[in-house]
């Protein structure tokens, strides 16, 4: 056997490692995709470039967090809307299944909230998320309810063998795009570990 011919069936079993992980990130997005929408009838994935709403939510965002918030690269839910960023297309499947994972974990911590009822858990998750005890700064109530689902996308990304950066994880919590909910980066690097 040729060098080349050992190359090219090197070659050809790396695009078929890779044709397989991608697929089964894809069944994995759509099985989840499918639960949330059992579960949560409603529930939608959306541009937040072609949301009014976003906008307005990124214009609040800009002046509160004196232009810091970078509200244009994560993904955000708002009731039963996931609204996603201009990125979402280039994740890997994988990758979009794990957000979902996390936002479904939301939805369950809102229904909690209203006991057992969405629409009463609504406003009393948003209570508790944004203002509670201070607004702002020390959301240790949001603080716990992010906790939850980042552990969850932590453990997602280990089980299927992604890499992820620690620090991205840590910003969020300690900075503007959260509107430094919970200001120890220490503490926060310890559980995220």
């Amino acid at each position: 056997m040729t060098t080349k011919s050992k190359k090219s069936k090197t070659v050809s079993k790396k695009k078929k490692a890779t044709t397989m992980t991608s697929d089964a990130g894809f069944v994995k997005f759509v099985k989840e995709l499918q639960l949330i929408k059992e579960e949560f009838p409603g529930f939608e994935i959306k541009s937040k470039k072609d949301s009014k709403f976003c906008s307005f939510i990124k214009f609040l965002l800009t002046i509160l967090t004196f232009g810091k918030c970078d509200f244009d690269k994560f993904s955000t839910l708002f009731g039963l809307t996931l609204y996603v960023c201009d990125s979402w297309n280039n994740l890997m499947w994988i990758e979009r299944y794990v957000i979902i994972c996390h936002e479904r974990l939301h939805l369950r911590q809102i229904r909690k909230c209203g006991f057992g009822n969405f629409t009463i858990g609504k406003p009393i998750f948003s209570l508790l998320y944004l203002f509670l005890p201070l607004p702002i700064f020390f959301t240790f109530r949001g603080f716990w309810f992010e906790k939850e689902a980042y552990q969850e996308s932590t453990r997602l990304l280990k089980e299927n063998k992604m890499n992820y950066n620690l620090d991205d994880f840590v910003k969020q919590f300690t900075g503007p795009n959260y509107f430094w909910m919970f200001p120890f980066k220490k503490t926060v690097t310890k559980w995220m570990k």
